[in-house]
């Protein structure tokens, strides 16, 4: 008998915090109403990602559990659509919504109707390029610190491997001189990138073809570390030591 109360006292818990889940979203954010059904309740939270709870109880045994998660890319379309591609959708099913599934993004669930992402980095500060997170400080410092301060945020100096890398990279310089992840400092006049990746085919010296690079295999220099120049943005190699901003890129 006291097995029983304890069980109904349990479910009048559960009951009380379903309900204030409706109100609160369980904890996952700010409910959208408009994909919320009956016995399904769909939040976003404060970062944009999106939880939808299947409360339904045919999600009761482990293989229509599994067809829960497989119908994920369902329940996630709608909500994904009207949020970020960088987002992710995770969804929980089952009696008391136990069961979670694997999150997916919606650049998955909703690759046609998200909105693309154009930020990135910690609190969106930086500035998504491709695959790439360009990550702009405006405090100068050397070339030697720049790749110090972007190793131990998980990244490296930015690599610029396109036109349209070039183009983000010179819009968050802000006209400043600004160190990038090139420098011919293991070998005189061969450049190469930070991460050890050596300079592939698109380059934009300034002056080209007669120019910069001041390093060129040729003439020794020591100027072995590479900027966007704050005039126009194009790459110039200087002396490593001077203080400028910088660019990571993760």
């Amino acid at each position: 008998m006291r097995a029983v109360v304890s069980w109904l006292m349990v479910l009048l818990v559960v009951a009380e915090q379903e309900e204030q889940g409706k109100q609160q979203g369980r904890g996952h954010g700010q409910e959208l109403e408009r994909f919320t059904r009956k016995g399904k309740l769909v939040t976003q939270e404060t970062g944009g990602d999106i939880h939808v709870e299947l409360r339904r109880k045919r999600w009761g045994d482990e293989k229509e559990r599994l067809l829960c998660c497989a119908l994920a890319s369902h329940h996630c379309r709608g909500p994904c659509g009207t949020a970020s591609c960088a987002a992710t959708c995770s969804i929980s099913c089952g009696f008391l919504s136990f069961w979670q599934c694997a999150p997916i993004s919606c650049a998955t669930a909703a690759a046609s109707t998200c909105t693309p992402a154009t930020s990135c980095g910690t609190a969106g500060t930086g500035t998504l390029v491709g695959t790439k997170c360009y990550t702009y400080t405006a405090a100068p410092t050397t070339w030697l610190d720049a790749l110090t301060s972007c190793l131990a945020a998980g990244g490296a100096l930015a690599k610029i491997e396109s036109a349209a890398e070039q183009t983000a990279a010179i819009a968050l310089t802000g006209g400043t001189n600004t160190w990038i992840g090139l420098s011919d400092i293991s070998t005189e006049g061969t450049f190469t990138w930070a991460d050890g990746a050596a300079l592939g085919s698109y380059t934009a010296w300034s002056g080209a073809g007669g120019g910069q690079p001041t390093s060129d295999g040729v003439t020794v220099s020591d100027q072995h570390c590479v900027q966007l120049r704050a005039v126009d943005g194009e790459w110039n190699d200087v002396k490593c030591a001077g203080p400028r901003a910088y660019i990571c890129q993760t």
